[in-house]
């Protein structure tokens, strides 16, 4: 049998594991880019190993471009309050992904204003919410009157409200037993009429009712902390925009798997080893999930289990704790009866390790010899437990702070602007964290105290292209409502004064900024400049552009951006089904422009994957060069092959050239039998969409890019509140006729900039 000090040496893997199989996104969801990646550069470099690929010659009108990183450095001075004027014509966009596996299932349609529980808006109602002071209601089943571990929730709420006007009224049970109310707490907040409510589904048969009213009558939800996998719950589908929280049942498996396969390790048989799980919540649905995943990770693995549900007195939570204490001691008593020597016990609350923390100082249990223990929460209590004994080997932490700033800030963006989360879950945990980590939680990690400094920097310009207007303004209105001040810097193509952006980031290391934020259009050129960035103690931020920091092998935090390859998907689908209606049914294009670009080839990719399906033959053509330039490639395409059916272009630079071929061809709606869809937001795009010609435009949503950017840097350094996953989705939305004018009624700041 292994001894004890040896499954010490053990059980610090935990942690590490967790983080592993937990946190990375490969866990769930195999990471397409790496497979991706080498089909890109076997079609780019050899156009015969196409795999079933026909692709067209790879323009390069210019050869200098391709060998060297974009240059030039300059720095916008952009006032807030202020909307600069700018060309048409559209810098390059580019933007990546994490590259989430292409299955047919993932294919999703997000239609910008009409999500799941957005109320439909008109032009004016648009332009009245983005100014006027909102309000919100919370309906939760916890309180921090007399809950400790719910204060960092409403702190952050209350906090996350005050920087964008809006008032908050609270709806929650007075005390720890009444879990039976949250039903009525939501019809009293719907009856209130207010602009938005965050809300904790703690169980679906209570809010079924509730969230039908709210969606009648127009009003906005958004979870966080407890509810259900949407996919697995048809029930609500559709009802709300999504949650802020973790994927419980699957955090509890994988932990329950790492404490199976810890007993294991240490020679403890099934017979001699047994699991619990302490369910400190057991009316809560995400603490419910959580001991289910953890349970069944138990038995999976051969070892028995017990699930242990607390119960609650209405004397408060001090007799709750001697109650649950008592429970605890009678369940491992039990276990000792009957013949067990070692206890793998998980609890999926604060309130149950507060209980198992209690019960220890009677218990004469020793922690690695006789029991392994771990627990789901980051309260004081659980930290102080973690630095100052050996009783927990590790805790799972859901990020309550980032809940809270999180759903008000998806409220407050849905209802003033129109903008509904990609996904239906943004993932908030599990950050795992053992002693070392714990110190962080209250030591200094990345906090700073003073005023932060951010720098800026992006491959694009608002200077050059009305599209990085949009992404700009994100930012600043970002800096300025959370009082930071943030210094942009570029380096594009179309700057005559341009300096590598390599450069940008060794000069912006030098000045040793609070965080760095960056867009990454080719990961290799850039890979040793911003990992020294990381090494030198600088947080760094990926929006617009890049892949993962795994992918790109860069410790960088986490990707803020649009999913290309969904993208391509998305709008392979729509081109498809508008195809097949006119009855056409031949040959398909994707016009993308540089192809090292990884990003654009995912779009292109994703295109592919669904136009194949479809039984459409395709082919891809790489342009580089001025706006002439590029127009002349497209000209010389479509002379070439004038019965192509369904046209895609992938960047706004390239829409405008397919607009000049339908100008130089004397070509209006309906003398032409093929389609278009395009990519990102444009003057030209959109009248383009209202006109006829195309089809739709894909979004990702760049203010978003560009103000989420720097509101989680500023979470990370204010709050140590960490990305809990490589990549945060800022698209793909679909733009059609219908979505127009929405679109322009925000116009100037938000969704696009003035342009002319």
């Amino acid at each position: 049998m292994t001894q004890p000090h040896s499954i010490r040496t053990l059980v610090s893997l935990v942690i590490a594991i967790i983080l592993l199989i937990v946190v990375s996104p490969s866990s769930a969801t195999p990471h397409r880019r790496q497979d991706i990646s080498d089909a890109v550069t076997d079609i780019v470099s050899d156009p015969t190993n196409t795999a079933g690929v026909e692709v067209t010659e790879v323009v390069d009108t210019n050869t200098d471009a391709l060998d060297s990183e974009p240059a030039g450095v300059s720095v916008t001075e952009f006032a807030t309050d202020s909307v600069l004027e700018t060309d048409t014509d559209s810098d390059l966009e580019n933007v990546s992904d994490t590259g989430s596996e292409g299955t047919e299932s993932d294919v999703v349609r997000i239609e910008v204003a009409e999500s799941n529980g957005a109320s439909e808006s008109t032009e004016s109602d648009y332009l009245a919410e983005s100014d006027r002071p909102l309000r919100f209601a919370v309906v939760a089943h916890s309180s921090c009157e007399w809950d400790e571990s719910w204060c960092e929730y409403e702190r952050a709420m209350e906090r996350s409200a005050e920087t964008f006007d809006v008032t908050l009224d609270f709806y929650s049970p007075a005390n720890s037993t009444d879990f039976t109310s949250l039903g009525v707490f939501l019809d009293e907040a719907i009856d209130s009429n207010p602009d938005g409510i965050a809300l904790t589904i703690s169980n679906e048969t209570q809010v079924l009712e509730g969230l039908t009213r709210a969606k009648e009558a127009g009003i906005s939800v958004m979870a966080f902390e407890s509810g259900p996998e949407l996919a697995y719950s048809p029930v609500l589908k559709g009802l709300y925009l999504g949650r802020f929280g973790m994927y419980d049942y699957r955090t509890g498996l994988l932990l329950g798997q790492v404490l199976a396969g810890e007993a294991e390790l240490a020679n403890f048989t099934s017979d001699m080893a047994t699991g619990f799980c302490i369910n400190d919540r057991p009316t809560v649905l995400s603490s419910n999930e959580r001991c289910n995943g953890i349970i069944n990770a138990f038995n999976s693995s051969g070892y028995s289990s017990t699930e242990l549900n607390f119960t609650y007195e209405p004397e408060g939570l001090v007799a709750d704790r001697i109650e649950n204490k008592d429970q605890i001691a009678e369940m491992v008593n039990e276990a000792k009866e009957n013949g067990f020597q070692f206890f793998l016990i998980a609890a999926s609350g604060d309130k149950g390790a507060e209980a198992f923390y209690e019960y220890m100082q009677e218990s004469g249990l020793v922690a690695y010899e006789d029991f392994l223990f771990v627990t789901f929460g980051s309260s004081e209590a659980v930290i102080e437990n973690i630095l100052t004994t050996n009783q927990t080997a590790g805790a799972i932490s859901d990020q309550p702070y980032y809940q809270g700033a999180g759903v008000i800030n998806a409220l407050n963006m849905n209802v003033r602007y129109g903008i509904a989360p990609v996904d239906e879950l943004h993932e908030t945990g599990p950050i795992a964290f053992d002693a070392e980590d714990a110190n962080k939680q209250v030591g200094d990690y990345y906090i700073v105290d003073g005023p932060i400094k951010l720098i800026a920097i992006q491959h694009g310009s608002c200077e050059f292209s009305e599209f990085w207007c949009t992404v700009e303004n994100g930012i600043h209105n970002a800096s300025t409502a959370l009082g930071v001040e943030t210094d942009i810097r570029f380096s594009t193509f179309r700057d005559p004064n341009r300096i590598d952006i390599a450069q940008l980031v060794e000069d912006a290391i030098a000045e040793k900024p609070d965080g760095l934020l960056v867009t990454i259009p080719n990961a290799d050129a850039l890979r040793t400049q911003l990992q020294a960035a990381v090494d030198a103690g600088i947080p760094v931020i990926a929006y617009n552009a890049g892949d993962s920091p795994s992918s790109d092998k860069i410790d960088y935090l986490t990707l803020i951006a649009q999913d290309n390859y969904l993208a391509g998907q998305v709008a392979g689908e729509a081109l498809v089904k508008a195809a097949q209606e006119k009855g056409l049914t031949g040959k398909a294009v994707c016009i993308s422009a540089d192809p090292d670009e990884t990003n654009l080839n995912q779009r292109c990719l994703g295109f592919e994957q669904v136009v194949e399906a479809a039984n459409f033959t395709h082919v891809r053509v790489a342009a580089v060069g001025t706006d002439e330039e590029l127009d002349g490639v497209v000209a010389d395409y479509y002379t070439n092959y004038s019965d192509t059916d369904i046209w895609l272009t992938a960047t706004l630079r390239l829409n405008n050239a397919f607009y000049d071929l339908i100008d130089a061809q004397g070509l209006t709606n309906g003398d032409y039998d093929f389609v278009h869809g395009a990519f990102d937001v444009d003057t030209k795009t959109l009248q383009a969409i209202e006109a006829g010609v195309t089809e739709f435009t894909v979004d990702q949503h760049p203010y978003i890019e560009g103000y989420d950017a720097v509101a989680q840097m500023v979470l990370l350094l204010r709050e140590n509140v960490i990305p809990a996953t490589e990549f945060l989705p800022t698209g793909p939305g679909l733009i059609t006729a219908e979505d127009v004018p929405e679109i322009e009624a925000l116009a100037g700041m938000y969704r696009r900039s003035v342009a002319t």
